[in-house]
């Protein structure tokens, strides 16, 4: 037998479900408004506008390039923001991190942004996440499978998404849904399983792991706590 549902539980939860689209969607809004392009002659991603004259990308972005070299950074809409040149960059390898400093087209433009917080605290698996690049963005969750993270021996690079982004989606802001802070920048693709070598080689030797052999397929991203004390060191 069916239970009926009370008028009034309904009217709540409707509340509940309406505050909570507009709070989702205060974060798309946010985040997709700091997002921009950084191109130079080598290459070309994503970055994220933790103020107004400051960028935040990917190492591997622009790591390639002498401190002297000038960006072009565009907005979503390709419209030419400024240009922009290296404050400092930090070993992809560990953390996949790069700071900008941005010279705009027009200086005497009224300030737009504030000062993006950072999450006090990385994001754990399952948490819902939304990555903006382009003229979009994708809501997500930060993954519940690690083992790639084992199978690469990384150490920074601690949590990723379920989502597989291709290639120039390096240095856009993952942001958590549900604190609206910063919780990383998007680094590299991840996938392990039949395709790699460890567990091929696992396999051939007739040894069983299955947890270590089984599909991954995500994206790396530095994490709010590695962003914070990259953010805090001189260089």
């Amino acid at each position: 037998m069916r239970k009926k549902v009370s008028t009034p539980f309904i009217a709540l939860l409707l509340i509940a479900l309406s505050s909570s689209n507009a709070a989702n969607l205060e974060v798309t809004f946010e985040a997709m408004s700091r997002t921009v392009r950084v191109k130079s002659s080598l290459s070309w991603g994503h970055g994220l506008m933790l103020n107004d004259g400051q960028i935040l990308t990917a190492a591997h972005v622009v790591d390639k390039l002498d401190k002297q070299s000038e960006l072009e950074i565009l907005d979503l809409h390709g419209r030419h923001v400024g240009k922009a040149t290296i404050l400092k960059v930090a070993d992809r390898e560990t953390t996949d991190l790069a700071l900008l400093a941005l010279k705009p087209v027009d200086p005497s433009m009224p300030q737009k942004f504030a000062i993006l917080p950072v999450c006090k605290k990385n994001i754990v698996g399952g948490d819902p996440i939304f990555v903006a690049y382009e003229n979009t963005g994708v809501i997500t969750h930060a993954s519940m499978d690690d083992v790639f993270i084992q199978l690469r021996g990384s150490g920074d690079f601690s949590i990723a998404t379920q989502a597989f982004f291709s290639n120039g989606v390096s240095g856009s802001g993952v942001y958590s849904m549900k604190d609206g802070c910063l919780a990383g920048v998007i680094s590299r693709r991840s996938s392990t399983g039949l395709g790699n070598n460890s567990c091929l080689k696992t396999i051939a030797k007739g040894l069983t792991e299955d947890k270590a052999c089984g599909a991954y397929f995500g994206t790396e991203f530095v994490p709010a706590e590695s962003i914070a004390s990259f953010l805090r060191s001189e260089s």
